[in-house]
């Protein structure tokens, strides 16, 4: 069995679903990801060109919009490397 996703990257992956917004739907103060948050999510993940997938990919990586730092690209890679692949 494979290891879970590491936290920093499932809570990145949490606050981005969580931040899609359903309009005229209440969000409440749940903290549950709606499912139809989910599947907006992975649909504009799988689908579209590379320029609309690093828009979503960007926001995974910062919680602020506009340029980010080579550090946090190499720690989403690393973690990503680490999980799918295996390595350090």
């Amino acid at each position: 069995m494979q290891e879970p996703l590491p936290e920093k990257m499932t809570v990145r992956l949490y606050h981005r679903m969580k931040s899609i917004d359903l309009t005229g739907k209440s969000s409440g103060l749940s903290e549950q990801i709606a499912k139809e948050q989910f599947v907006i999510f992975m649909s504009n993940l799988l689908k579209g060109n590379a320029d609309e997938k690093s828009t979503i990919i960007m926001r995974i990586i910062s919680k602020t919009e506009g340029p980010v730092k080579c550090k946090q690209i190499q720690e989403v890679n690393r973690q990503l490397n680490k999980r799918v692949l295996g390595r350090q």
